[in-house]
C-alpha cells in the first residue's frame, strides 16, 4: 500500500511540474509569435527570451520556427550574427532539425543562404572563441 501511495504521489507531482511548465511555455510562444518589428529593445529582450525558453526548443516545433522567423527579422534590421549565442547550444546538438526549420521559414533563397552563414559563424565563434 505504501509503494502505491509513493508511486501516485511521485506521479501526481511529474503531473504537477508539467503543467507548471505549460504556461511558460505557452508565453515564449506567444512571445516570438508576436515580434513583427524588431527595435533596439526587443533584440535585447530577445536575446535573454532565447536563453529561458531553450529548454522547449527540443519538443516544441513551432516554438523553433517562431525564434527562427524572429532571428529573420532581427537580421533584416542588425546583421549581426551575435544575437544567435544563446541559441547555439541548441544549434550544435540539433543542428539537422534547426536546418530543416530554416528550410521552412526563411522561404527567400538569398535570405536563407545568409542565415545559414550567420549560424555558421555564429557556431565558428561559439566553439572557438571570438578572436
Amino acid at each position: 500500500m505504501k509503494n502505491k501511495l509513493w508511486l501516485i504521489g511521485l506521479f501526481s507531482l511529474l503531473i504537477m511540474g508539467k503543467l507548471s511548465a505549460a504556461p511558460q511555455e505557452l508565453e515564449c510562444v506567444n512571445y516570438f509569435s508576436k515580434l513583427e518589428k524588431p527595435t533596439a529593445q526587443s533584440q535585447f529582450d530577445t536575446y535573454t527570451k532565447v536563453g529561458e525558453c531553450l529548454k522547449y526548443l527540443p519538443t516544441n516545433r513551432v516554438l523553433l520556427k517562431n525564434i527562427i522567423n524572429t532571428y529573420r527579422l532581427i537580421f533584416q534590421f542588425n546583421p549581426s550574427h551575435f544575437h544567435l549565442e544563446p541559441f547555439m547550444s541548441f544549434y550544435i546538438e540539433n543542428q539537422l532539425i534547426v536546418d530543416e526549420a530554416v528550410r521552412d521559414v526563411v522561404l527567400d533563397e538569398a535570405e536563407r543562404q545568409e542565415f545559414f552563414l550567420r549560424l555558421i559563424t555564429a557556431q565558428r565563434e561559439f566553439v572557438e572563441g571570438n578572436g
